[in-house]
């Protein structure tokens, strides 16, 4: 009897998290840590970076790598459902570009699960990596998962830049 009132707590609990109820880490989420990896006033130089890698859905969605430096630079290879496939590279606002990577480092992506377990069947694969000072983050999101909502906004955030929404050519539907 207990077992079983483990058990329905765990998939309450995994149920609210899954609708951002729930702050901490969700059932089958992996390598989940309190201690982050940036340190709030690390400096955002023009070598650090955050790439996002958006997978295959089960819709017809951009597949692609897009990899956004401090400076501006942006390094591309697009796969299917965009405008431009193969490798290619873009330059987009230096400023606003450090202020995306910085805002990763503020939100506290250093000290996210590497992984976040779907709890759906709806949604897409994205995998995040930031790059500060040397130091290396990559999160890996099942969504719809217990991946905190400010994830998915930094995603839309850089998916609405002007070169990259040149490169995608249709507007994204991220899937949560």
């Amino acid at each position: 009897m207990k077992a079983k009132r483990i058990a329905l707590l765990a998939v309450a609990l995994s149920t609210l998290s899954a609708w951002s109820q729930v702050p901490s880490s969700g059932f089958g989420d992996k390598g989940c840590s309190n201690k982050p990896l940036f340190p709030q006033n690390a400096p955002i130089t023009g070598d650090d970076y955050i790439e996002v890698h958006q997978l295959q859905s089960y819709s017809r969605s951009p597949v692609y790598t897009v990899r956004l430096y401090g400076d501006g630079r942006m390094a591309w290879h697009g796969e299917t459902a965009v405008s431009v496939v193969g490798a290619t590279s873009e330059k987009a606002d230096a400023t606003l570009a450090k202020t995306l990577i910085a805002k990763a480092r503020d939100q506290g992506f250093g000290g996210l699960c590497d992984e976040y377990a779907m709890r759906g069947f709806d949604g897409g694969i994205s995998v995040t990596t930031v790059s500060i000072g040397g130091q290396t983050k990559t999160v890996k999101n099942q969504g719809p998962s217990n991946a905190p909502p400010w994830l998915y906004k930094l995603h839309e955030e850089i998916a609405s830049l002007p070169p990259l929404q040149k490169l995608i050519g249709a507007k994204q539907n991220l899937p949560r």
